[in-house]
């Protein structure tokens, strides 16, 4: 914006000093009031925040009130007998694709209004077919070059923006399942903890490990293991569901779910049905004396950020004594570490344990 006004500022002043008989002063302080007012009120909207959602369409009607002027003032040059160049027509054209920051349609059509209207106006006014044909040619051409110049840089702005998003995606995921790495968990615990001790709400992490998966290793073979996993992490990830939710592969057989808002009673029915769902998968683990299958345990604690001074950190490993203590009572069920007001920072004491299932 700030190079259009320099250089529409420029041809006015060259109109002003070598312009011909009958472009009066006047007429020259009405272009830039009518030209240059829009340009300047459009770059200021650039400053504002609040007006972003408004500078597609604030564009096109920059573009079409330079055009629209432009072509009002070579009508009455021509009308007067001076000769303005319709070269202006084709700096338009290249201005309005490439720095207004259009995107590839608003832009094409905004140009294809102004080319109409420069090619009407003539016709009406009856101008030779060769002075017609030869502007119009030339006008064409820009827009075809404009347009092809435009179609590309976005199309390339859009592929490497789904490029990175796709790499990003890919180094905060795990190449197993496709659950967030343990990298992408921690930044997003920390992320949502900061958001808790703003908001006041409550934080709930759960921590998820398959029984005896050393066992159905040692006796199925890594590549088996590896399809079990995936298979949980599926079923992990349909708990995860929520638009602050995370479900991530903690490491090896172990799940860690961030449910931010969640109850103690909704986080518990959830990994209740977890584990209801991986029973049902009714994977053989002969060397398991859970029933002769593949199953889970899970320990979930919550504590609200606000309210505590313990750390992120804490929570985790809350939710991970939590999963121990499920372990240590016979594995296959659900373990919630109950709050308890006296626990500080990076100390840990869990003699109040509740079992679920």
């Amino acid at each position: 914006m700030s190079l259009g006004f320099i250089f529409g500022l420029s041809f006015l002043t060259l109109d002003y000093f070598l312009g011909e008989r009958g472009l009066s002063s006047p007429d020259i302080f009405t272009r830039f009031i009518a030209n240059q007012s829009f340009v300047i009120s459009m770059l200021l909207a650039t400053f504002f925040t609040s007006m972003r959602p408004f500078l597609s369409l604030y564009g096109v009607l920059v573009c079409l009130n330079l055009g629209l002027s432009s072509l009002f003032v070579t009508t009455i040059g021509q009308a007067r007998g001076i000769g303005v160049p319709y070269a202006g027509f084709l700096v338009l054209t290249f201005y309005t694709f490439f720095f207004v920051g259009l995107r590839f349609w608003p832009a094409l059509l905004t140009s294809a209004s102004i080319f109409l209207a420069v090619i009407a106006v003539p016709v009406l006014r009856e101008v030779p077919f060769a002075a017609l044909l030869y502007n119009g040619a030339f006008l064409l051409f820009s827009n075809v070059i404009g347009a092809t110049g435009l179609y590309n840089i976005e199309y390339n702005r859009r592929k490497s923006f789904l490029e990175a998003l796709e790499l990003q995606k890919l180094a905060g995921s795990d190449p197993l399942t496709g659950l967030a790495n343990r990298g992408t968990f921690t930044t997003h615990l920390d992320r949502t903890w900061r958001h808790g001790k703003r908001s006041g709400d409550a934080l709930t992490v759960a921590m998820v490990d398959v029984d005896h998966f050393k066992k159905y290793n040692d006796r199925y073979g890594h590549q088996a293991g590896d399809r079990v996993l995936q298979r949980i992490a599926a079923l992990v990830a349909d708990i995860g569901n929520r638009l602050l939710d995370l479900a991530g592969r903690y490491g090896g057989e172990e799940f860690v779910l961030v449910l931010p808002g969640c109850s103690l009673a909704h986080a518990r029915e959830r990994l209740q049905n977890l584990r209801r769902d991986v029973e049902d998968l009714d994977i053989e683990h002969a060397d398991s004396d859970l029933g002769g299958k593949v199953t889970v345990s899970a320990g979930i604690a919550q504590v609200c950020p606000q309210e505590t001074e313990r750390s992120a950190d804490g929570l985790v490993q809350m939710a991970d004594q939590a999963l121990y203590s499920a372990k240590q009572q016979g594995r296959n069920r659900v373990v919630i570490a109950a709050e308890d007001p006296e626990l500080q920072t990076g100390i840990f004491r869990f003699e109040d344990l509740r079992v679920s299932g």
